[in-house]
């Protein structure tokens, strides 16, 4: 017998719902925020997988070169002697000055852009 009610008052809610006309509105700065949000999402993920592909490129080149290196039968184990140091850190230094180039500055930008544009 509940139940019965409880559907009807259901059904009448729904039909009293269905035909008002009125459409639930968002307001724009929402939808500002979402769009912005979203494309922030697809900048940073474009940029992260630009940097990944062009470090695999260098890993790959380096990679191969050592393989030509261990196969013509030079000695690898001599090369991370202390004298090797300072460019192997000029590496690492490189590395992370490539990274901040191509991701964290082009990152920064957006951001900034994306201000400029919703001001």
């Amino acid at each position: 017998m509940k139940a019965e009610i409880e559907d009807k008052n259901l059904d009448e809610l729904l039909k009293s719902v269905i035909k008002s006309d009125e459409a639930p509105s968002m307001p724009i700065s929402f939808v500002d925020r979402l769009t912005q949000k979203f494309e922030m999402r697809i900048v940073k993920r474009r940029l992260w997988e630009e940097w990944i592909f062009k470090m695999s490129i260098i890993i790959g080149i380096t990679s191969c070169l050592a393989a030509i290196m261990f196969y013509t039968h030079h000695d690898i184990v001599s090369l991370w002697k202390v004298e090797y140091l300072y460019p192997i850190l000029g590496l690492l230094i490189i590395t992370f000055i490539f990274f901040f180039d191509q991701v964290i500055l082009k990152w920064m930008f957006f951001i900034s852009s994306q201000k400029k544009k919703h001001m």
